[in-house]
């Protein structure tokens, strides 16, 4: 999968976080993206992860969107972004501590947080073995390792 993101600009307020950034990676390559705190690393890859949007402005046609394989996609949510292949590992985990695993895996699908744990536990299996690994679903989510919970 060829991933590009073109002219991309995201302001907070008086603040340009990112300012007609362009990248492309091709298939199989693996990226690092390096800078000083605060220089948008951050904000490009929750643009590009779908959780934040970049702004639409007048930078240039292509402001704000992102390509994967030569289609431009409006992502609007990280299941968008998932279902065109882009995850992110983020470096601090967005967990609820309070919450068990079955419980942070539904809340996680961003489906208003409908608590049906049957369903829950086999999706949860499900999504599991296709990945390789397994998590007990009962287990409060702030007794696993960094490493589990990411």
């Amino acid at each position: 999968m060829r991933l590009a993101i073109q002219h991309i600009t995201k302001r907070f307020g008086a603040l340009t976080a990112n300012d007609d950034i362009s990248l492309e990676v091709a298939s199989g390559k693996i990226v690092g993206v390096l800078g000083e705190n605060g220089a948008g690393k951050s904000t490009l890859m929750k643009i590009l992860s779908g959780y934040q949007p970049a702004d639409s402005g007048a930078v240039v046609v292509d402001s704000g969107a992102v390509v994967v394989d030569g289609a431009a996609l409006r992502l609007t949510s990280p299941q968008d972004a998932l279902r065109a292949g882009i995850g992110m590992l983020h470096q601090d985990p967005l967990d609820v501590g309070a919450f068990t695993v079955v419980e942070e895996f539904l809340y996680g699908l961003g489906q208003s947080f409908q608590l049906d744990r049957k369903r829950g536990r086999a999706l949860l299996a499900q999504t599991c073995q296709r990945l390789g690994f397994s998590l007990p679903p009962d287990a409060p989510i702030g007794s696993l390792s960094i490493a589990a919970r990411s």
